[in-house]
């Protein structure tokens, strides 16, 4: 039934689930020294500990003249910082993926774009709020861990860890890639784009090129 009404998320979710069977679910969890851990509390710590120690890896020393090497060959890019454009949301939120898991705000990108015109105002006058007032709420990330079906499930080294990110927060640097000009929003003519877009750039990159 799900092959023929084109639902492929649930086909390929029915095929893991016959290939490795069923897997259960565990709520403890492993200490660094071995012991088992089960309470709720020390749990969370327990995975807290681990993921801070994972992500946050100290400095890297970088050869002086690599580095200076490698600031000569980076062009330079001029970012636009005038806020952006109900256009401008309304073209990024087009660009949002749908079935994809929401973040912290529990809000999805099929919300986004049943909403409307009133949907894409309000989010333009969050997203400029946001950009102007430096406020972090949309940095805010789930970090969910899954086994990698090898290794001690009780071991946190053998889960793989998949970052939820709010969906209106991505619209704020797709808007910003989108290219503009200065004299496009100033006058609505169109002349060479004026963005962070650049090839072989993530949207992450183009949150902290300005």
């Amino acid at each position: 039934m799900a092959a023929k009404t084109n639902k492929f998320s649930q086909v390929f979710k029915i095929l893991r689930r016959a290939r490795v069977g069923h897997s259960r679910k565990t709520s403890l969890v492993k200490d660094k020294e071995g012991h088992i851990i089960n309470n709720e509390s020390d749990c969370i710590s327990r995975w807290m500990e681990h993921f801070i120690n994972l992500l946050h890896h100290p400095p890297v020393s970088l050869d002086r003249d690599l580095e200076a090497s490698s600031h000569a060959a980076e062009p330079s890019l001029e970012c636009s910082t005038d806020p952006v454009t109900v256009d401008e949301v309304k073209k990024a939120v087009q660009l949002l993926k749908n079935n994809r898991a929401p973040g912290i705000c529990k809000i999805m990108s099929e919300m986004l774009k049943a909403g409307g015109i009133n949907i894409i105002w309000w989010l333009t006058h969050i997203i400029n709020e946001v950009w102007h007032s430096e406020k972090k709420d949309w940095a805010r990330e789930i970090i969910l861990p899954f086994w990698k079906r090898k290794g001690d499930k009780l071991v946190c080294s053998n889960y793989r860890g998949i970052t939820l990110l709010s969906i209106p927060g991505k619209v704020l640097p797709v808007s910003y890639s989108i290219p503009r000009s200065q004299q496009s929003v100033a006058t609505g003519s169109h002349s060479k784009p004026v963005s962070c877009q650049t090839a072989q750039r993530s949207t992450r990159y183009l949150l902290f090129a300005s």
